[in-house]
């Protein structure tokens, strides 16, 4: 099951306090859909059209990517798990 930006969102805002999450997929017409996390760090999700999933910090260097190993793919939860435990650690 491919994730959905909602879902990031709400899991997102309910496993880290003080950030400001953001869809602004029209603002990246090449990506399937991206969220803006605002928090003491800015980051983004982005969900590609192959729907993988990339995370990066506020000047686009990688923090996760769902298919970084391509024989052992992240799951949907364990991306979330890696955003969340990423900003904790860095806020």
């Amino acid at each position: 099951m491919a994730l959905t930006i909602k879902q990031a969102e709400d899991y997102l805002t309910n496993h880290v306090s003080g950030i400001t999450v953001m869809d602004i997929t029209v603002e990246y017409p090449d990506q399937k859909e991206v969220l803006y996390i605002e928090g003491e760090k800015d980051y983004y999700f982005f969900i590609n059209s192959d729907n993988t999933y990339l995370f990066t910090d506020g000047q686009k260097n990688e923090k996760a990517f769902s298919h970084g190993d391509s024989e052992n793919p992240m799951t949907e939860e364990e991306f979330l798990d890696k955003m969340v435990r990423v900003i904790l650690a860095e806020e």
